[in-house]
């Protein structure tokens, strides 16, 4: 990812983005920013002395049969919705979004809220509702309705980008919900836009805003009960900001200002290596680094320079090291999962939304065990699995690593990222592959690397289906004598269709090592998109979209016949067009779905038509 100080010019409310981070008085800059940095030791000292690090694991809280090898109670599980997000952040997911699974394969709301329930017996008394976006799961209102009405749970709450809260707020808080954390990583429009792809930062700050409101309000009245639920502790607001240099270092201070008069509590995390984050150590802020910043600046110091942040005592199963300013609504904290990490004390779990268990965030993806397959196994009463859960469960704890996942510090863990599931994905499905290509083998007494053809005859034969498209874009001149029959070789889009068809039968003719299949089905369709935009040589172009579906029962899929099929249509279109224009380009032939083998796959556009 480029500096974000070379994408933008110094814009935005909030910013102060570039030139001296402190005003004058009480001393020279140099000197402010040595007593910042003293202090800043002091603050981290006490906090290694009386922060979570240090806690013993039975200093837990709520009373748990979920114990690991190392004597940790387990009482919080953070119960992923969906997959799916709203935002593309550039260190979290590609601009096209991720391949999405079809809704089968994803826990249902009923699922979702036995899984809670078994945890819940166990001594779970929190639970965080977490993604992708949670609020575009269809299930939300029904788990946190369910949820939200156990007497047993203490602290339920829902981690969001806050694009959709402000409209489902209300439900929420009627629920129950007493915990929001927002996902926020920076106060500036345009670096809004350039981190996650969207607009709408307006819109997530309304949401904290709404929050706080909603915050005020139940402190005033006197929090009794929300929902119908048992009475819990009233609402609590955070934001979550992940710290990363020349991405928004420069923007720290800005977050810290922002708790001045909102009564919301900033929690800085260090940036963690991720299955495809492009973590690497140059994009690293340590929490004491951000926390000399923090202390340095004279919005936080009294008048001889002296800072103003004050350490605040922590629970033995924080995650976060908790700060105030002296005189502030909100206060802040740094969940230094690198440099300090907590796990010693730590208490959570894990549940993807496809059911996979996570008993650690960083744990290898081979570590993880399918509840949702145990639950669908066994199609009994709830009260019949759930023994077989609640086994499955503990047996999983029993082997839970110390900390990181069984890795030593963040560089070994970022070598190791490959096996663990994205960011992203820990909220959905695994698309951890192994590092053998299938299509290679390795001679025994040479070891070179030979080609081979996979042998698919230990498959189950199964219906086999799969969908790719192919994008042509040319003057818009063209696209109307197309379509008005005009074409100098005759009805371009029929015979493209044709071509795509005996294209797609031809595959295993034309690409090595494809199976000869039996096709079923083989549908294209072409259609041309409404918009227009300005090209080459000052001319309009319009785009032509290809789809190939492809259908056969087998025991391997159609994906490259599909991905042949809408190829070879496409090209028979530059084929019969050509004469008219060279200004033709295709582009982003890509597997929009395939279904019916060991894994299968949809990118987000298929998932949402």
């Amino acid at each position: 990812m480029r500096s974000w100080r070379t994408a933008f010019p110094v814009v935005g409310r909030y910013s102060r983005l570039v030139g001296p981070a402190f005003s004058t008085g009480g001393g020279t800059g140099t000197e402010r920013r040595l007593r910042g940095r003293a202090r800043a030791h002091q603050l981290g000292v006490r906090q290694a002395s009386s922060g979570s690090a240090a806690a013993l694991p039975n200093e837990a809280h709520a009373t748990s049969t979920l114990v690991d090898r190392f004597g940790r109670q387990h009482t919080y599980l953070r119960l992923s919705m969906t997959e799916k997000c709203n935002l593309r952040c550039q260190y979290c997911m590609p601009e096209d979004g991720i391949p999405l699974q079809h809704q089968e394969k994803l826990l249902s709301g009923e699922e979702l809220v036995e899984i809670a329930d078994m945890f819940i017996s166990e001594g779970v008394d929190k639970i965080r509702l977490t993604g992708g976006e949670p609020l575009l799961s269809p299930h939300v209102d029904y788990v946190c309705e369910n949820v939200g009405a156990n007497e047993a749970i203490s602290l339920l709450g829902i981690t969001t980008n806050g694009l959709l809260l402000p409209r489902k707020l209300p439900k929420l808080l009627d629920y129950g919900v007493n915990r929001i954390n927002v996902s926020l990583d920076t106060l500036v429009e345009p670096k809004f836009e350039f981190l996650t792809r969207r607009r709408g930062l307006h819109r997530v700050l309304q949401s904290i805003d709404d929050a706080v409101v909603a915050q005020e309000e139940q402190n005033q009245r006197g929090w009794a009960n929300a929902g119908s639920g048992a009475p819990r502790p009233p609402l609590e607001v955070k934001m979550n900001v992940v710290m990363m240099k020349n991405v928004n270092d420069d923007e720290i201070c800005d977050f810290v200002e922002f708790t001045r008069e909102r009564p919301v509590n900033v929690r800085f995390i260090e940036f963690m290596p991720f299955n495809d984050n492009k973590w690497n150590h140059d994009k690293f802020l340590s929490y004491k680094h951000a926390l000399g910043m923090i202390c340095a600046d004279s919005r936080f110091q009294d008048s001889d320079g002296n800072p103003l942040v004050q350490p605040l005592k922590n629970h033995p199963n924080d995650t976060s090291k908790g700060f105030k300013v002296d005189g502030f609504a909100g206060q802040i904290g740094f969940i230094s999962s690198m440099t300090e990490n907590f796990c010693r004390g730590c208490n959570r779990v894990r549940v993807t939304a496809d059911g996979d268990l996570k008993v650690c965030l960083f744990g290898d993806e081979n570590d993880s065990v399918s509840l949702r397959d145990i639950m669908r196994a066994h199609p009994g009463s709830k009260a019949e699995r759930a023994p077989i859960l609640s086994q499955t469960v503990h047996g999983a704890l029993s082997k839970k690593h110390h900390s990181l996942g069984g890795n030593k510090n963040m560089f070994e863990l970022s070598k190791q990222s490959g096996k663990n599931r994205s960011m992203i994905r820990i909220g959905g499905f695994s698309t951890l592959a192994g590092n053998d290509l299938t299509h290679i083998s390795t001679d025994a007494k040479t070891g070179e690397k030979m080609p081979k053809m996979v042998d698919v005859g230990g498959k189950t034969e199964t219906v086999r289906e799969a969908r790719a498209r192919a994008t042509i874009e040319m003057p818009m001149r063209v696209v109307e004598k197309v379509q008005d029959g005009k074409g100098p070789k005759g009805a371009v889009f029929s015979t493209a269709i044709i071509a795509g068809t005996m294209g797609a039968k031809k595959t295993s003719d034309l690409i090595p090592f494809c199976h000869p299949l039996q096709i079923e089905k083989c549908k294209i369709d072409i259609s041309v998109k409404p918009e227009v935009r300005m090209g080459q040589y000052d001319e309009e172009i319009k785009t032509v979209d290809v789809t190939c579906t492809v259908r056969c029962s087998g025991k391997t899929g159609v994906e490259m016949e599909a991905l042949t099929g809408c190829s070879v249509a496409a090209l028979a279109i530059y084929d019969m067009t050509k004469a008219m224009s060279h200004n033709i380009v295709i582009s982003n032939i890509h597997l929009m779905k395939k279904t019916g083998g060991k894994s299968d796959y949809m990118v987000e556009e298929e998932a949402e038509t």
